[in-house]
């Protein structure tokens, strides 16, 4: 599978530190069921007007769920408890795919289990979910997920688990690029973000030259 590659070249008037995430993907589950954005990636501090950020982004697919210290919120930093690599039904005809059963201990910590299914949701993935307790309150989340630099599971986007449901999971490989002091795993608020650009891989080239001018504004030079 494809390593997708992004540079971004700071031509700002400051240094910055840049930010990789990514489109929520589509979820059907309970009508109730919000899903957040992570932060993927934070690049180093990167000085102007020469210096440039470089992340790399493996394709390989993962499903993730773990408990969370605080409630699945907005500035509510999680980690993969859990992860498995999926196989995503294919777009066109009925296929093999992943879906994920989900266990739960008696601590509360949720654990992913995997199989092949035919007929899996069109370019996505099933997450399944048992009777078990709900703690009070509950922090536990599902999600998707992507190898980072160091070959580290991280959370793409989140959104908190219920028991007895069924969640169809579609990603979608679009990235965005912003900045800001963030942390790998933090739930974001994209409208706060402020100036950002919008990186598709669905149907592009693997690579991806981006530069911030002095207005702050970006331009995908390739």
């Amino acid at each position: 599978m494809p390593e997708y590659k992004i540079k971004v070249h700071n031509k700002s008037t400051i240094p910055q530190t840049y930010i990789l995430f990514a489109s929520t993907p589509v979820v059907e589950g309970p009508t109730s069921t919000k899903i957040f954005a992570n932060i993927f990636m934070v690049s180093k501090t990167v000085q102007y007007p020469s210096g440039h950020a470089d992340f790399k982004v493996k394709s390989t697919p993962y499903a993730v769920c773990g408990t969370s210290p605080n409630a699945i919120a907005i500035g509510t930093s999680v980690s993969t408890g859990d992860s498995v690599p999926i196989r995503l039904g294919n777009p066109t005809i009925p296929s093999q795919g992943s879906k994920i059963p989900i266990t739960v201990d008696a601590e509360h910590t949720p654990k992913l289990e995997s199989e092949l299914i035919q007929d899996v949701v069109k370019n996505g993935y099933t997450f399944t979910t048992g009777e078990y307790l709900m703690p009070d309150p509950s922090h536990m989340f599902l999600g998707f997920g992507g190898e980072d630099s160091t070959g580290e599971v991280v959370p793409l986007a989140t959104f908190p688990m219920l028991p007895n449901q069924t969640y169809n999971v579609t990603p979608v490989v679009k990235y965005y690029i912003g900045t800001g002091s963030f942390s790998a795993g933090e739930i974001i608020d994209v409208q706060q973000i402020g100036p950002v650009i919008l990186i598709d891989f669905t149907t592009g080239p693997v690579t991806a030259d981006i530069t911030q001018n002095a207005d702050m504004k970006y331009v995908r030079n390739s």
